[in-house]
């Protein structure tokens, strides 16, 4: 829902309204909830073009949003789950203006710098995995990436190797539960190479000598599970 924050002013997102939308039922809002209806809804106007659509109210709400997000504060967050969706929405913009579904300019610069990450210009993009030594890292970070990686076994004991006696990995992937994240649907298309399940990847970590310490088996609420794993 869409309110004002009082007559005239700014314009935000609340979660629950009341069941005559006079008044909201939870007065927190989320920043990154403006952030990702604004990632969908530019997403959504980009495929319609493509197809000779136009639709006002469609580019009204996007428009909404985009004001929303250009006037919003920082995106810094310590939630897992916002992380994860901080993540994927910086690349949903950056692959919208490469296809030429969203147009580049400064305003939308200063935004995707302000979720914290900066896929076409930041430092990540200057280091591949081999740059790191074995046995040298503390912490190995993955949020839905094992799953785009055909020979996903292989890059799992590169990952491992990685880490320093003690170490800890954390994967975080799609649920099998939910048929949106299965390779070949319409939400995923080919980008999703397997359909990773808990028990298998206990079965992935086991075999390399790793204990879990953490995990949920979900899914949660992104539809998603996670383990962490120690290597002594």
């Amino acid at each position: 829902f869409v309110v004002e924050a009082w007559p005239g002013g700014p314009k935000r997102i609340r979660w629950k309204m009341s069941i005559d939308l006079t008044r909201p039922q939870i007065e927190a809002y989320g920043l990154v909830d403006m952030i990702d209806g604004f990632a969908t809804f530019a997403t959504l106007e980009a495929e319609l073009r493509a197809e000779g659509i136009a639709d006002p109210v469609l580019a009204h709400a996007t428009a909404e949003l985009r004001a929303m997000c250009d006037v919003a504060g920082t995106f810094a967050t310590v939630d897992p789950l916002s992380l994860g969706g901080l993540l994927l929405d910086t690349a949903r913009f950056i692959g919208l203006v490469a296809s030429g579904g969203l147009p580049r300019d400064l305003a939308l610069d200063r935004l995707v710098e302000r979720l914290l990450l900066d896929l076409e210009r930041g430092p990540g993009r200057q280091h591949t995995l081999e740059d790191f030594a074995p046995r040298s890292l503390q912490f190995v970070f993955s949020s839905h990436c094992l799953e785009h990686i055909t020979e996903w076994n292989a890059e799992l004991d590169r990952w491992v190797q990685r880490l320093a006696p003690g170490g800890i990995l954390f994967l975080y992937l799609p649920h099998p539960d939910c048929e949106i994240w299965h390779p070949g649907s319409a939400f995923v298309g080919d980008g999703h190479k397997w359909k990773p399940t808990p028990a298998l990847l206990r079965d992935a970590i086991a075999a390399r000598g790793g204990h879990v310490v953490a995990a949920d088996d979900g899914p949660d609420a992104m539809h998603s599970f996670h383990l962490a794993a120690r290597f002594d």
